[in-house]
């Protein structure tokens, strides 16, 4: 009976054991999707900051162009009287002079550039605007307007775009959130169903606590042979026949009355044995019964019923599709980043080959100059644009230089985003395969 209620204790112990592992677990993982959507509501607090900031900027000169374009049309003198107007026109030409810079001619560009610096010199002519110099030349004004009717689009055009990635954005967002959501509140009903309290006391610490077995009756305990049971020591006691006491031929009164007595002190003695006996086995088969209640209602709670099997696969797929989204969201940033960088990439190096060919232009322009200079007889000048042409060289080889070494930097970003979207791609599609495992087990 001992042994069995010996074993129940370390089954229980270690079912315990298992319970507070369980809960360990699922706490860790409480912690962590909280974390997680601690780390989701910064990042998207950021994109959402730069968007807000970016949808600003192209509201502004969406209205300052088109106010523009507006006063133009209507009258030229407008347009010159509203200092205001023009103020913001040149501010968004400058602030997106790289972008027109990759969509304009450079003849396109300098005559812009003639019209913020001096508006003064047009007027308004039938149908558009005109020189005053040149009243039938229509083709430069029809270019100044239909610049900024293309700068108008270009900025709606990225208004929208920029609309959309946030819409997308907020949306695998918000998947995010949910799922992680979920996936924390099921895990927390788990660990309070796991630890939820017997009579006061939780689960596991009921279990791994060891009860006080009941100690055994002496008699019950086996006796080896040769050891007296009434001695305190486990030799035998010697006898000499020294030492051995001398039997009394004549018994004494009190002797004679213990004799008679010792008949109905072994009934009792056995009695009281009897009865302890009984009580043992009362004692142990209320334990045992005590332990098997136990035992029962720790089982029903430990091995996991077709509920629980159903709440762990909800909130396996709740973490893969957070997981799904949460990478979907990284993606979009990382896109969006690679776009960015691409962009400025792509001006810096057109802005290089403008300056290469601006350096060439004014190569051969000096050249003529030093031949000009040297019919004359200025030594001093001829030395001096000898010089500034040797500058001028100099200038376009640094030119090659940069085009070429941002062209590799370029490449190497290139394939840089290349490989991180192929590590994503293959992330994703696993979380994908594992979903599509789950569902096909649940339909099962």
């Amino acid at each position: 009976m001992i042994q069995l209620q010996t074993t129940a204790v370390k089954e229980n112990t270690a079912l315990g054991q298992r319970l507070d592992f369980d809960i360990r677990t699922l706490t860790k993982e409480i912690a962590a999707n909280k974390a997680t959507l601690s780390t989701a509501e910064a990042l998207r607090k950021d994109q959402h900051d730069s968007f807000t900031k970016d949808e600003t900027s192209l509201k502004e000169n969406i209205e300052a162009v088109s106010a523009a374009v507006a006063a133009f049309s209507v009258s030229g003198s407008s347009l010159l009287q509203s200092e205001s107007t023009m103020a913001r026109l040149r501010l968004v030409v400058h602030s997106n002079y790289d972008k027109i810079r990759a969509k304009t001619s450079r003849a396109e560009r300098m005559l812009l550039d003639d019209f913020l610096k001096d508006p003064s010199q047009f007027t308004k002519g039938p149908g558009f605007l005109q020189k005053k110099e040149n009243a039938e030349a229509e083709g430069p004004v029809d270019t100044v307007v239909g610049l900024l009717q293309a700068m108008v689009g270009d900025f709606q055009r990225d208004l929208q775009e920029e609309q959309e990635e946030d819409a997308k954005l907020e949306k695998s967002y918000q998947a995010l959130v949910a799922a992680k959501t979920g996936e924390v509140t099921a895990a927390e009903d788990q660990v309070s169903t796991k630890a939820r309290p017997v009579g006061g006391i939780p689960v596991p610490a009921l279990l791994m606590a060891q009860p006080v077995l009941p100690a055994p009756h002496p008699a019950d305990v086996p006796q080896k042979a040769g050891t007296a049971s009434t001695a305190g020591t486990s030799e035998l006691p010697t006898w000499t026949k020294a030492s051995a006491p001398v039997a009394s031929p004549v018994k004494t009164e009190a002797e004679s009355k213990a004799i008679e007595a010792a008949p109905e002190k072994a009934e009792k003695v056995q009695e009281q044995v009897g009865c302890m006996q009984v009580e043992k086995e009362e004692l142990s088969e209320d334990m045992q019964r005590k332990l098997q209640e136990w035992w029962q209602r720790i089982q029903a709670r430990a091995k996991p019923g077709p509920e629980e099997k159903a709440q762990r696969r909800t909130r396996e797929r709740a973490r893969l599709k957070a997981d799904l989204a949460r990478d979907e969201l990284e993606e979009s940033s990382r896109r969006r980043a690679a776009s960015k960088q691409l962009r400025q990439d792509e001006a810096f190096l057109r802005c290089m080959a403008g300056g290469r060919l601006l350096a060439l232009d004014l190569t051969a322009n000096l050249r003529d100059c030093r031949m000009l200079a040297s019919v004359g007889s200025s030594d001093a000048l001829r030395e001096a644009l000898a010089e500034l042409l040797l500058t001028m060289r100099r200038a376009r080889g640094l030119c090659v230089r940069l085009h070429e070494d941002q062209r590799e930097l370029q490449q190497d970003f290139a394939s840089k985003c290349e490989r991180e979207e192929e590590v994503s791609r293959q992330r994703r599609l696993g979380l994908l395969r594992r979903l599509a495992k789950l569902e096909e087990a649940e339909e099962e």
